[in-house]
C-alpha cells in the first residue's frame, strides 16, 4: 500500500481519492494556458468530449467547444450549455462529477495521490486529472527546485487501445489526443 510504504518513506501527505466524494479535479482549474491562471479551453473540450457517448459525441463537440469558450469551470459549463448537450453531459458524465466537483487538494511539496478504492472505470480520468494537477503545480515552481514524479501504473495514461491490455470506455489512449501530446511534452521538460 503506498499510505504506508512509498508515502510514508518520502514523508507524503496521502490523499486517497474515493468515488462519490468530491475530489476538485475541475478540469478547467487543471488545464490551465502556459503560464497563466486561464483554463485552456481547447484541451478542457477534448478531455470532456472523450467521456462523451460516441455515438452522440461527434454531433455535440461544437456545442461542447462553444460552451467551454464562455466558462471558467465544470458548473458554468452546465450553466452555459444548451439544452441537448446539458442533457448528455448530465447523462455521460454524471458518474465522473464527484472527481470535477469540490475543492480541490492543496497540494504540499510531497503528496501521494492514491486511487486503488476507486472503481476500475474513474481510474483513468482520475490518474489523469491527478498528474495533471500535479503537474500544474510543478511546473510553477522554480527551476532550481528539485521535482520528481512517480506514476505508478503509467501506462495508463498513454497507452492505445490496440496495446492488448483491457480497454475501458474512460481509456485515455491514441483516441484521446490530449494524453498522447500531453504526457510526452511533461515527460521531455522534465528531462
Amino acid at each position: 500500500e503506498y499510505e504506508s510504504s512509498f508515502a510514508f518513506r518520502t514523508g507524503s501527505s496521502v490523499y486517497v481519492l474515493k468515488q462519490n466524494e468530491k475530489t476538485g479535479l475541475d478540469p478547467f482549474k487543471i488545464f490551465l494556458e502556459e503560464g497563466t491562471n486561464e483554463p485552456d479551453r481547447k484541451t478542457v473540450s477534448e478531455f470532456l468530449s472523450m467521456l462523451l457517448n460516441e455515438a452522440r459525441e461527434p454531433e455535440l463537440r461544437t456545442d461542447l467547444r462553444l460552451a467551454c469558450e464562455k466558462s471558467s469551470s465544470f458548473e458554468d459549463l452546465l450553466a452555459n450549455s444548451p439544452r441537448d448537450l446539458k442533457k448528455q453531459l448530465d447523462a455521460d458524465l454524471k458518474p465522473y462529477r464527484f472527481l470535477f466537483e469540490g475543492e480541490p487538494v492543496q497540494l504540499d511539496s510531497r503528496t501521494c495521490f492514491v486511487m486503488s478504492s476507486l472503481p476500475e472505470w474513474a481510474k483513468d480520468v482520475a490518474q489523469f486529472l491527478a498528474f495533471s494537477y500535479s503537474w500544474q503545480i510543478i511546473s510553477r515552481l522554480p527551476i532550481s527546485t528539485k521535482k520528481m514524479i512517480v506514476v505508478d501504473e503509467g501506462w495508463r495514461l498513454i497507452a492505445p487501445a490496440s496495446s492488448g491490455k483491457s480497454v475501458s470506455p474512460s481509456r485515455l489512449s491514441s483516441q484521446f489526443n490530449v494524453a498522447s501530446t500531453y504526457v510526452p511534452r511533461i515527460a521531455r521538460t522534465g528531462r
